[in-house]
């Protein structure tokens, strides 16, 4: 099954009764390690976040670990901890490496640019989330390590040498100056 039927056979589990839209993957959706299809169903829009099907491009990022690691984000974590600046997720198909989530743009929310206010904004959030997991860890040990045992911790692609981390790195040096104005 190719990924655009999986992505439709993923809706049409969610809502059998509607009436469905033909699925096509838009380019300026800029999913960076996903392929992404925006679509309506009823009143509700949706994304459909899929992982990229390139052999070799999955390995470098071990993108199923990414996946599966991201739909125990949302699934787990989110509401254990609380979050609430989140998409909601209907539904996670881990076999075929799909999610189905609100799409927020709908709401206005969307890509920044990356200036200081930006970068700040996301700091926040970060630092929100982050201390929230250290409330968790510190009143309630046993959540704690329920959360953490079911997180997948070997991304072999992110050591010193990598070309990726070389990347990551890279980006990281074009945001310092706006982190380092606000």
């Amino acid at each position: 099954m190719s990924n655009l039927q999986s992505c439709l056979s993923l809706l049409k589990s969610c809502f059998p009764d509607e009436k469905l839209p033909n699925l096509r993957y838009e380019d300026h959706c800029n999913g960076f390690i996903s392929n992404m299809i925006r679509t309506q169903v009823g009143s509700l829009n949706l994304i459909l976040k899929s992982s990229p099907t390139h052999p070799a491009f999955r390995q470098q990022l071990k993108v199923r670990q990414l996946y599966l690691n991201e739909m125990y984000f949302y699934e787990k974590i989110v509401p254990r901890l609380g979050i609430k600046s989140c998409p909601k997720i209907y539904k996670v198909d881990k076999d075929n490496e799909i999610l189905l989530m609100e799409d927020l743009s709908a709401s206005g929310y969307g890509l920044m640019k990356r200036d200081s206010k930006y970068v700040s904004a996301v700091f926040k959030e970060f630092a929100k989330f982050h201390a929230r997991s250290l409330v968790v860890k510190q009143k309630d040990k046993d959540v704690w390590e329920e959360i953490c045992s079911n997180v997948y911790k070997d991304l072999e692609g992110f050591n010193e040498e990598s070309e990726l981390t070389g990347c990551i790195l890279e980006q990281c040096e074009k945001v310092l100056p706006f982190v380092q104005k606000s």
